[in-house]
């Protein structure tokens, strides 16, 4: 395997492996903030109190006082308060900051001292002066919470304005202000003098929540409800059992309704025996005419009695780092299917131990509170991965909640373990469907009212049965949808065979819609379905689906057949993925092209390592010439002895192994070769009688030698003949020959 491909695969992994670890750093991100989102740390929190005339009637013991009182109690050292009063208009009582231990004492006498003596309610006052209490003292992190208690409605002074034109601009303008700054507005109406469902509409469009107290003696309770519902602190349930501390609780506030008992004994695992009368340090007792409020510091570990508890009407709430995060809206609507999720936190990180299912119960109820009811709903949740859960065991313990009857609700969420209890409940409101459908009868010529007239068609003719009774379907969408954009509105009918038929729909005044039975394709029964889908005011998706409505059309004398526009054939749904899952596929794909490119990129380099023995190389044959000089050096190269006096070694009778020089001049030299060749032969010799012989042989080599040197110079003569594009070839060719030539010579000069 190439370095490259090598380096191209390393590179794959590396990204795969960097996508993979942002996927599961973000994960963690939402989930972190989650936990900051719900953990209930942190609030800033504006107690909005009506101090008009009609006080006096509803609440002559000024009962609303302690209910105040109670919110105080309930607050920790990283929450900030302020307090307004209203009635004509609004004013200050305590500008928004800290909240000690210290400054309780003062916050309730200041309650205390505000008057009821207002001619008038203007609701729209006291939001506007809340509004620029946060504006002058932000602080980054915590939640903007106003809370309002009212016993009245919207009855300004006439100095101000009309009431229709207040409630206008509070709900047209204020409430969208401050749902844009992120401010929630909690309400609570007492008695039935209240415009309970203004306030109602004040919370609900800031994302709040509205509580009725029908009277005086119930307003510390509702007190109770409002801050739970903003603030969300880690709870415990308590009992006549009492209830179990674990060592993880830095600080305990038990909230706990006497109804009328005298008073409460509080005993300690240790059993230490702590009432309102006692006095030790780390110990808080507020008490009210109606309830206690108990803060103790690092509270001892284990089970804690309570004496005197009337029934199970308490709870405490927790100072903590093992936290129960719930996952809820404040307001679904009915019929809406709606994911209820709940997990452990451990200061901000999320618990996921797959060991601890099915240690660790998580179950919830939800029950009414605009009527006297018991839980309408009580069921676990479960982290299987199954029809209700996401995904299994990843720590999330979810269920699917469907409620019918729009109102008022409670939700409790508790986590039961070996060692340690959580609970939370939080107030939620149902809102109607966004879409109900009903069937009901007309005369035949009834759409005929409502149908666009173009100038371009002639009048039609008026039915035959056109004073008969026909079958139709009324669509009405809920006031919810008004501003939204993107409109889909669908009333679609299931046949037997399960094909949907789309049927045509006519407005016949605003938020309502209609549609014939007779556009159904026969005869026969069908299930009907209304549904809306839009964009929101905040570009988040609206949708809603009304009940079925099950429907037969009976034959009728007359009835001509009707071509239904659209049919869409039963297909199958499919499950949508959540977006973790999606994430994991979308890398997958990464990672598989990744892949994929490193194969394609390995085949074509081994294709092209065994084509390499297939490329053609020029087989070069060796000039005789160079090979024949080769030789020669090599013979001279095996002599030991080397005479310096030898005439070749003198500069004029030394031949060059490679001459350019032309025939004539290479005859001359191999005629001074043979004479040098001679002299030689006498030198080297020592023997006489060979003298003879030796100069007999070298005239015969001699000889031989100047036929060859005469031979070349005829050839030569030819070759300069040739054209002149072949002159470099001929020389050459000379060269060759003179090379020979004088190879031959140096070899028959030298000594035998």
């Amino acid at each position: 395997m190439s370095i490259g491909s090598v380096i191209g695969r390393l590179k794959a992994v590396l990204f795969t492996g960097v996508m993979l670890f942002s996927v599961f750093a973000g994960a963690d991100a939402w989930g972190q903030a989650a936990a900051k989102e719900e953990s209930g740390e942190g609030i800033d929190a504006v107690l909005l109190l009506d101090s008009s005339g009609s006080m006096l009637l509803t609440d002559p013991l000024r009962l609303r006082d302690e209910g105040a009182k109670l919110f105080v109690e309930f607050l920790k050292s990283d929450d900030r308060l302020g307090v307004v009063e209203f009635s004509d208009g609004a004013k200050v009582v305590r500008p928004l900051g800290p909240i000690s231990s210290d400054d309780r004492a003062n916050v309730a006498q200041l309650i205390s001292q505000i008057k009821t003596v207002g001619k008038y309610t203007d609701l729209l006052a006291p939001l506007e002066v809340a509004e620029s209490l946060f504006a002058g003292s932000s602080r980054q992190g915590a939640r903007k919470i106003l809370i309002m208690l009212s016993d009245g409605k919207m009855e300004p002074d006439p100095k101000s304005g009309n009431a229709d034109d207040l409630t206008n601009r509070l709900l047209n303008t204020e409430i969208p202000n401050l749902k844009a700054k992120e401010i929630q507005v909690y309400t609570l109406s007492f008695s039935d003098l209240a415009d309970g469902e203004l306030l109602s509409q004040i919370a609900a469009g800031t994302g709040g929540v509205h509580r009725f107290a029908p009277s005086a003696d119930k307003i510390h309770s509702e007190f109770a409800e409002l801050f739970v519902a903003a603030k969300k602190p880690q709870m415990l349930p308590i009992s006549s059992k009492g209830f179990r501390i674990d060592a993880d609780v830095q600080e305990a506030t038990f909230y706990i309704n006497r109804q009328g008992e005298p008073g409460i004994t509080v005993i300690s695992p240790g059993g230490v025996r702590v009432t309102s009368e006692s006095k030790s340090d780390g110990i808080k007792w507020f008490k009210g005419s109606e309830f206690d409020v108990i803060t103790i510091e690092a509270p001892e570990a284990g089970q804690w009695e309570i004496v005197g508890l009337p029934k199970n009407e308490g709870f405490a709430t927790l100072l903590t780092s093992l936290k129960l995060v719930t996952t809820w809206p404040s307001a679904i609507n009915a019929g809406n299917p709606t994911r209820l999720e709940v997990r452990l936190y451990e200061a901000k990180k999320p618990i996921i131990l797959p060991q601890m299912t099915g240690v660790v119960t998580y179950a919830f109820d939800i029950t009414p509170t605009d009527k006297v009811s018991e839980p309408i709903m009580r069921a676990q949740l479960s982290d299987d991965g199954g029809d209700q859960d996401l995904v299994a065991k990843d720590g999330v313990y979810s269920a699917l909640v469907e409620i019918e009857d729009p109102g008022e609700y409670r939700l409790r969420v508790l986590a039961d373990g070996p060692t340690f209890s959580r609970y939370q409940q939080q107030p939620f409101r149902v809102k109607p469907r966004l879409v109900t459908l009903e069937s009901f009868k007309e005369r035949a010529g009834y759409l005929r009212a409502f149908a666009p007239k173009s100038a371009e068609k002639p009048p039609q003719p008026e039915p035959e049965f056109e004073d008969e009774e026909e079958e139709f379907f009324r669509l009405r969408l809920s006031s919810e949808v008004i501003g939204s954009k993107k409109q889909q509105i669908k009333l679609v009918a299931t046949g037997p065979a399960e094909d949907r038929y789309v049927l045509p729909l006519t407005r016949v005044e605003e938020l309502v819609y209609v549609a014939s039975a007779e556009a159904l394709p026969r005869d026969d029964k069908y299930e009907l379905k209304g549904s809306f889908e839009a964009e929101g005011k905040r570009r988040d998706r609206l949708f809603g689906e009304s009940k079925v409505l099950e429907f037969e059309r009976l034959p009728r004398k007359g009835r001509k057949a009707v071509e239904v526009v659209v049919v869409e054939k039963k297909q199958e749904q499919s499950v949508p993925l959540s977006p973790v899952w999606g994430m994991l596929l979308w890398l997958l794909v990464i990672s598989g092209a990744n892949v994929g490119l490193c194969l394609i990129g390995l085949s074509v380099l081994s294709k092209a390592q065994e084509n390499i023995g297939d490329v053609a190389v020029v087989d070069l044959e060796p000039i005789d010439s160079i090979m024949a000089g080769l030789m020669v050096l090599e013979k001279k190269l095996q002599v030991v002895d080397i005479d310096l006096e030898d005439p070749i070694f003198t500069a004029t009778t030394a031949v060059p192994l490679l001459s350019r020089k032309k025939a004539p001049e290479a005859k001359a030299d191999a005629e001074t070769a043979v004479a040098a060749g001679a002299a030689a032969g006498e030198v080297v010799s020592d023997d006489a009688s060979s003298e003879d012989t030796l100069q007999e042989e070298a005239k015969d080599e001699a000889q031989d030698e100047a036929v060859e040197a005469t031979e070349v110079e005829a050839e030569t003569e030819e070759a300069e003949t040739e054209e002149e594009g072949d002159a470099a070839e001929s020389g050459l060719e000379e060269d060759s020959v003179a090379e020979e030539s004088s190879d031959d010579i140096e070899e028959e000069a030298e000594p035998e």
